[in-house]
């Protein structure tokens, strides 16, 4: 049932495709609470392949990235970090993220699973554009999170070159987690490649010698 539901022709034009995916998922997601693991999870994996290529983005109308692809999940399982910047054409990425709130970021981030690998969590902050207003208004509800989240900036803090750069970073994006420091980020090597500013103000508000 799941593969004829989700199948399509392919003399169709790309937004009538997606609009009868969308509609077959809609279908599927009234009766959500009835299929078993198994068929979920086929349900997921046929989603990821139906909105891999260029199908996608003809639809986009530079609403939120991330409202839209749950307007196509619905109720199932929405996909990790890994698979949701996939779905992205490389080029278009940091107008994808930046479309995002700093509040739906911290809503997908903080989801249980969501970022499967560190590499990409790092890829999403350096094209994100919010990132500073992100650290410094969402709340940490995270260790984990916090930690993964201050090893992706910590190189952007501390080569900031100028000292408002460095008193933007130390005294406000970063004061919710500074308290998740690691010993491996203030290591010679690491602080070896700190500007002079930021090493400073580090020393100063960390007394390290």
């Amino acid at each position: 049932m799941v593969g004829r539901l989700l199948w399509y022709k392919r003399s169709k034009t790309l937004e009538d495709v997606l609009l009868q995916e969308n509609n077959h998922v809609t279908l599927l997601n009234s009766t959500h609470s009835s299929f078993r693991p198994e068929i979920l999870q086929a349900i997921y994996s046929q989603l990821v392949i139906s909105l891999r290529g260029p199908m996608l983005m003809n639809c986009y109308t530079h609403q939120s990235y991330y409202a839209f692809l749950q307007s196509y999940f619905m109720g199932f399982q929405f996909p990790p970090l890994s698979t949701f910047l996939s779905l992205m054409p490389p080029d278009r990425m940091p107008e994808l993220l930046s479309s995002m709130s700093p509040a739906e970021l911290s809503q997908f981030l903080n989801h249980s699973g969501t970022v499967d690998e560190q590499t990409k969590l790092c890829e999403l902050f350096n094209n994100y554009n919010q990132t500073e207003k992100y650290l410094q208004s969402e709340p940490v509800l995270s260790s984990a999170l916090a930690s993964q989240t201050l090893e992706c900036v910590w190189p952007r803090a501390i080569n900031a070159s100028s000292q408002a750069d460095v008193d933007r970073w130390f005294s406000v994006a970063l004061v919710q987690y500074m308290p998740y420091l690691s010993s491996q980020m203030i290591s010679s090597t690491q602080i070896a490649g700190a500007s002079c500013s930021a090493f400073s103000k580090l020393y100063v508000s960390r007394n390290i010698s």
